[in-house]
Order: C-alpha cells, then sequence, then structure tokens
C-alpha cells in the first residue's frame, strides 16, 4: 500500500538534482529552473513542436522515467514538487489519477509513496536493503516532478549506475502512459521492460497521443534502441477521422526512424479490443477492426518492400473480449478502455508473450 511519510527529514549527505552520481533514465532532456530539476520525455525547449495546440504538460509527465543511483545508504530524502493535469475550459476534467512514487532496490520493490501534489514537499523512504545496491526512483506516472534535492545517510557511498540494459522505445496511448496502474513501476510497460531487463523510454501519452505525429518519429529515429514498438490506430478510431491517410502516415513514420535505425526491429502493434469501442453499431464509418487490418496489411507491405525487421503484433491477442468488465477501471456505462492494475500485469504478461512469439526480444547482456 502507498505510504505518506510524514518523519522529519534527517540532515545526511545532500545530493543536487544534477550531481552526475544521478542518472535519469527514460528522460529525454532536462529543465533546470529556480533551484529545481524536471525531467520530460522530449527535448522541453521544442514542446510546441510537438504538441502545437496546447496541452505541452504531457511530455512532462513522468512516465517510466527513473532516477538511478548505487549507495549503501539505509534511507533516502527526495525535495519535490509534483504537479497534476490542469482542468481546460470546456473539456472534461481529468481523471484523479494518484500521484505515486515507487523505491525499487535492486529491482525489487521496497516502497510505493503518496506524494502531495502542488507543493514543496519532501519524501522519506527509510528500511532500504542493507549494503551496497541499485535504487530506482520510479516518477509519477500522470504528474510532471520537479526536484530539488536528494539525500542519504551522512558517510554513505554514491555511484552511478552504468549498466547497460537494452533499451527499448514504445509510442502508445493512454493505457500504455500508465492509466490504472497500481503505480509508476507496475504499469504493464514497466513491468515488461523490468521482467525483460530492458531499458525503457516511454513515448506514450495520454488524450491525442499517438496520432504519427513525425516529430515523435524524429525523436525515436535519434535516440539509441535495440528495440521499438508501436501501438496505435485507438487514437485515431476514436477520433473519427484520418483513417485514408492512417496507411500512409504510418508508413512515414516507420520511414523517418529508418533513416537512422536501419536495423533496428521496430514491432507495429495493432489496438487491444474494448468492450465499447468494438460493439459500436456499424454506420458505415471505419471501426476498430477495420483500423487493426490496416496495421497488419501496412507490416506486410513495408516487409514486402524490403523491411524484414518490422512486424505487426494483433493488439487482440494481447487483450481480447475473454477479459471481463472487472479488469477495467471505468465502470460499464462509462466507456471502460483501460486496465486496472490486475488488468496491466495481464496486459504485461501477454505483450511479452507475443513479443517473444514475433522474436524481437533483445538478448540480455
Amino acid at each position: 500500500m502507498p505510504t505518506h511519510d510524514t518523519a522529519p527529514v534527517r540532515a545526511g549527505r545532500l545530493i543536487e538534482p544534477t550531481d552526475p552520481a544521478l542518472t535519469y533514465r527514460g528522460a529525454v532532456s532536462l529543465q533546470h529552473k529556480d533551484g529545481w530539476v524536471a525531467p520530460w520525455r522530449a527535448p522541453y525547449e521544442e514542446a510546441y513542436l510537438y504538441f502545437p495546440r496546447g496541452k505541452v504538460g504531457r511530455l512532462a509527465h513522468t512516465s517510466g522515467i527513473r532516477v538511478c543511483l548505487r549507495t549503501d545508504s539505509p534511507w533516502i530524502s527526495c525535495r519535490y514538487e509534483a504537479i497534476g493535469a490542469k482542468a481546460v475550459p470546456g473539456e472534461p476534467t481529468p481523471p484523479d489519477e494518484p500521484a505515486l512514487l515507487d523505491v525499487v532496490c535492486d529491482d525489487v520493490l521496497v516502497r510505493t509513496v503518496d506524494l502531495e501534489c502542488e507543493a514543496d514537499a519532501t519524501l522519506y523512504a527509510d528500511g532500504l536493503p542493507s549494503g551496497e545496491k541499485l535504487v530506482e526512483l520510479w516518477l509519477p506516472t500522470l504528474h510532471q516532478f520537479r526536484i530539488r534535492e536528494f539525500r542519504v545517510a551522512e558517510g554513505a557511498s554514491l555511484a552511478p549506475d552504468t549498466a547497460r540494459r537494452p533499451r527499448w522505445i514504445h509510442y502508445g496511448d493512454s493505457i500504455d502512459h500508465g492509466r490504472g496502474a497500481a503505480s509508476p513501476s507496475r504499469t504493464w510497460l514497466a513491468l515488461a521492460a523490468r521482467a525483460e531487463g530492458l531499458d525503457l523510454q516511454s513515448m506514450s501519452f495520454a488524450g491525442d497521443g499517438s496520432h504519427l505525429q513525425p516529430m515523435f518519429a524524429r525523436l525515436a529515429r535519434d535516440l539509441p534502441a535495440d528495440l521499438i514498438s508501436l501501438r496505435v490506430g485507438m487514437s485515431h478510431f476514436m477520433d473519427g477521422d484520418g483513417f485514408v491517410d492512417f496507411p500512409a502516415n504510418l508508413i512515414g513514420f516507420v520511414r523517418i526512424i529508418r533513416e537512422r535505425r536501419p536495423d533496428t526491429p521496430i514491432v507495429l502493434g495493432s489496438s487491444v479490443y474494448s468492450p465499447f469501442w468494438d460493439t459500436l453499431p456499424a454506420n458505415g464509418a471505419p471501426t476498430a477492426a477495420d483500423y487493426r487490418e490496416e496495421v497488419a496489411k501496412t507490416a506486410e507491405l513495408l516487409r514486402r518492400h524490403g523491411d524484414e525487421n518490422v512486424h505487426f503484433m494483433d493488439g487482440v491477442k494481447v487483450w481480447g473480449p475473454e477479459h471481463g468488465l472487472d479488469l477495467y477501471i471505468e465502470k460499464p456505462d462509462k466507456y471502460p478502455t483501460h486496465p486496472n492494475a490486475p488488468g496491466h500485469e495481464i496486459f504485461a504478461a501477454s505483450s511479452r508473450r507475443e513479443m517473444a512469439a514475433i522474436g524481437v526480444l533483445p538478448i540480455r547482456s
């Protein structure tokens, strides 16, 4: 269960957020301002080039980002600011998602901390395993997070995490962003990455996030990667437009990546089953199934044109109609779309199974 520790913070050894002993895995850029550091999942200076109509704060949501260090300290503290999504006039109120942070030591979840929002606050996590260990702070999934300082015990060792793990970039929507997960290290992406020993880079965004924007293709092209996966189609389908251009946009997205990643496996995943969106009455408009078919056809077309490292992953095999409404976070009358915490565990296991069947999971070093 999440804890909210209000114990007084010990003095300890001060670690500035810019200390080279800290590694910000899953972050693309670090914004420095007014004494704090905020990790972003895109170059923060170019935020409006990614979302020119606004809502750029999603790029600062720290889904999949973890602050890593090696230390023998029995405790760690962090002074921070957690910032939730703001209401937009004329739009639905953002879902009430808790601001949580996971403390993971040598890949074992030690504690989930319930953060304070909209305030300069300090979290304190004690009872860490003895001896030197890799400490990973998995930052909140659907919040921005600004770091002012860390502290460990006086005299504790401190070293960076220099391990080389296969890099996995995933581009997707709100399910992949982590909505409904138990905590940041237990989104389906995080669970799958941890189980396979992968260094996760999430480019998944709730709300209009996966529309095959070329800027994200450029970003994936320019980042190191051993595996790149996409899960696309549902955002286009829900918005009700773009079906004619969808295959061409998907091809363009892949070809941009290929400019600098000619041999990296790319998995084109189609949308998963939704008990609401998959049962809409027929009105002549493209269905979720039509978009799934287009993803499969696009993967095959690219393979016929020489790209043998493009693979199709059927979303219904990852999450199908056999998963009942008790595995969704919404009630049946509110368009159930997002898996709940147990659902994310199933989602992770089935995604790993399907990627293993395709043969794209990198071999651990």
